[in-house]
């Protein structure tokens, strides 16, 4: 059999997006200004803006990578954007599904919500209220209580951006049930051309580095054979996803793929019901995906 593999050469970054983002001026939906936002939010959480919190907003705008190129100027302008935008709503969580809608990857976010839990941390009392914005803006960002944990703990000795890069190199535990779901998708629209698939799937923001990965799991599953049941598979797949949070992250990239791949007719809401009711997704929680899975797409195109 012939092995498969991208048909062209991907950054061993795993995230295109954010390495656009390092060059000094704004553009219009820059992911920096969501960064600075939930710093912001953070900082106003207990109702009090510590000196130790401003610092370590501060630190992050000088220090770390993804603002390495930022002007001095235009780091204020984004502190000051999102001064104004906690201003105008008085409330902390107002913003966070904005935020959310606007930090469609994965790395995106992990970076979001350790932004925030080194603000948090930042002093030696985490009150109440701080916390809830927590739990808001994870549950928002749709990640789990195990990561809330890793980068909160990790955010008390100022680690939390170390740990959040190595969180986002997890994504490969969802590349064998989002390969599974496409294959699926793939019999639906009777087009399960594996090159395809694999390429599409490698354009997707946070999979670029897991190319060869993704290439054996592809292949792996393309020679199985389709002599299966699409119920019986795809419920095998929701039942190694206990947590609703992952089956979420699936159920996104793989209406992603849908949507990069072409839609056939009758076939793509049939799929998303299909998958709907493998992964027992509330109608709210497959209109999110949905959503998400079309801003995912779009960053492609």
């Amino acid at each position: 059999m012939m092995r498969l593999s991208p048909d062209r050469s991907y950054p061993l970054d795993d995230d295109r997006e954010l390495r656009s983002a390092l060059s000094g001026a704004l553009r219009a939906r820059d992911v920096r200004r969501y960064f600075v936002e939930v710093m912001v939010a953070a900082m106003n959480a207990d109702g009090v803006v510590d000196e130790r919190e401003l610092h370590t907003l501060e630190r992050i705008l000088d220090e770390h990578e993804l603002f390495c190129a930022l002007p001095p100027h235009v780091a204020q302008q984004l502190i000051k954007a999102a001064t104004d935008a906690f201003e105008f709503t008085r409330d902390v969580h107002a913003r966070i599904e904005v935020i959310a809608r606007n930090l469609t990857s994965r790395s995106h976010r992990l970076f979001a919500f350790a932004m925030a839990c080194e603000v948090v941390a930042a002093d030696a009392d985490i009150a109440d209220s701080e916390r809830a914005y927590l739990v808001g803006l994870r549950e928002g960002l749709k990640l789990t209580k195990a990561e809330h944990s890793k980068l909160l703990d990790a955010a008390r000795h100022a680690g939390a951006m170390r740990q959040a890069e190595k969180l986002g190199r997890t994504i490969a535990r969802y590349i064998p049930a989002l390969v599974d779901v496409c294959i699926v998708r793939s019999v639906l629209v009777h087009n399960p051309g594996s090159q395809r698939l694999l390429t599409t799937i490698c354009d997707l923001p946070d999979m670029a580095a897991h190319a060869d990965g993704i290439a054996v799991q592809v292949e792996r599953a393309a020679a199985g054979g389709f002599d299966w049941s699409i119920t019986e598979r795809l419920k095998a797949v929701a039942d190694a996803q206990p947590q609703a949070v992952d089956r979420y992250w699936v159920c996104t990239y793989a209406l992603a793929v849908d949507v990069m791949c072409g839609r056939h007719g009758q076939r793509a809401p049939f799929f998303s019901g299909t998958l709907q009711r493998a992964f027992n997704m509330s109608n709210r929680m497959l209109n999110e995906a949905s959503q998400h899975a079309n801003a995912l797409a779009g960053l492609q195109r």
